[in-house]
């Protein structure tokens, strides 16, 4: 994660190397928080923060330490997205997920089916990214090479749909991205970084919401 990400600029896929713990370069699940400006990764039983002004990892605390209303049955995270018009994180694990409100650090019940059973035939999720920018009205869901969109607006549903159409391709690392990823950070509705084992990739936004896969001479 060095320099600090440029959200104008895509990236090819790169270890992850700065800063990082060699057993957390291969995390469950993770977001984006803007008001903190800090990202959240969640790996087995733990969490830990990226400040990413400095790029600096804080150090692994209990998931179970994130809150008084964090529900006891989530000792592990599959995945993670966070609404910024709503204020709201939600969690999932297995079938299971809930919302976490941040004003006034509020945990909803846990739901026992995957976003009200509308996810028909997956058993958990892989990753979870709501699009902050543009619009602001979409939740992507996925698992292995699939993905779902939520569209808030309405409540629907559309997919599943080959990751392929994402571009998550590079030339350094053919194929790495398009047969499933572990965990996306959505960082401030204009760039998106997708983890999978010890590599992340960049990408920004392109007006029609389709990728742009290109090297970032930033690094």
């Amino acid at each position: 994660f060095y320099p600090p990400p440029n959200p104008n600029n895509c990236a090819i896929a790169r270890k992850i190397s700065s800063g990082w713990d060699t057993d957390w370069k291969n995390i469950d699940a993770a977001f984006y928080y803007p008001p903190r400006h800090k990202a959240y990764l969640f790996k087995g039983t733990q969490y830990r923060g990226y400040l990413w002004a400095s790029d600096k990892i804080q150090k692994a605390v209990p998931i179970q330490s994130w809150a008084s209303c964090w529900p006891k049955s989530f000792t592990t995270v599959d995945a993670a997205a966070h609404y910024r018009k709503k204020n709201a994180t939600y969690f999932f694990k297995g079938t299971k997920w809930f919302r976490y409100n941040w004003t006034g650090s509020k945990c909803s019940s846990v739901q026992g089916k995957l976003w009200g059973g509308g996810l028909k035939g997956w058993s958990h999720i892989d990753a979870a990214m709501h699009a902050n920018g543009s619009g602001d009205r979409y939740t992507y869901f996925f698992k292995g090479d699939q993905y779902i969109r939520y569209n808030w607006d309405n409540s629907k549903l559309s997919g599943p749909t080959s990751l392929k159409k994402w571009g998550l391709n590079s030339a350094s690392n053919p194929n790495v991205f398009t047969d499933g990823i572990q965990a996306i950070i959505e960082y401030k509705g204009h760039a998106q970084y997708f983890f999978k084992d010890d590599k992340y990739m960049k990408f920004k936004w392109t007006l029609d919401r389709t990728l742009c896969a290109v090297d970032d001479p930033a690094g």
